[in-house]
């Protein structure tokens, strides 16, 4: 079964259609409007707050919180910035993603800096690290103090996922499981 929306465009109406979301996704939706429709007061905001933060429309804002869109790791991580809330309490499965990703992280990153300490044990710069260098230099002061800006800020996002994933896991491990 699919879902049939028209877009008119220039007077040309065209017929789309539309998969229904699975239950899961459905479940997810029903979890962030009840979120949004808890918090949306205590934080003073509106779908169109949400809209302008996400870059958005709020028409889109709306189809993610009725079950239209089907919510993906993006907006999940988005929505629970601005509602404070961990992405685990939007969808339990795409936080399991984002946990998965972060091991991912983690491992890939270990190898990297074991593989760094070994290319650079003489101290020299790599032709990659010398041309980022390169092109941060050239940049204007201000670019250069955003660009660092958002870099702080991707890696402490990283390291807050990474620090969740943790404590998750610990009491994951500490807790007995239902059998």
């Amino acid at each position: 079964m699919y879902f049939y929306y028209m877009t008119i465009s220039n007077k040309i109406i065209t017929m789309n259609k539309k998969k229904p979301l699975t239950k899961e996704q459905l479940d997810d939706a029903e979890r962030l409007k009840s979120l949004y429709v808890l918090k949306k007061n205590e934080l003073r905001i509106t779908q169109d707050d949400i809209a302008d933060q996400l870059g958005i429309g709020q028409a889109a804002v709306s189809h993610y919180l009725n079950g239209i869109n089907p919510l993906n790791t993006k907006t999940v991580v988005a929505f629970a910035k601005i509602l404070k809330v961990k992405p685990s309490e939007i969808s339990p499965s795409i936080s399991f993603e984002i946990e998965e990703i972060a091991k991912l992280l983690i491992e890939n990153d270990n190898q990297l800096s074991v593989a760094v300490k070994k290319d650079n044990s003489n101290n020299q710069l790599t032709k990659r690290q010398q041309e980022l260098i390169d092109m941060f230099e050239s940049l204007p002061e201000k670019e250069q103090n955003r660009f660092l800006q958002e870099i702080r800020n991707r890696t402490n996002e990283i390291y807050q996922l990474v620090k969740e994933i943790n404590e998750k896991q610990k009491k994951r491990k500490m807790s007995p499981r239902l059998q």
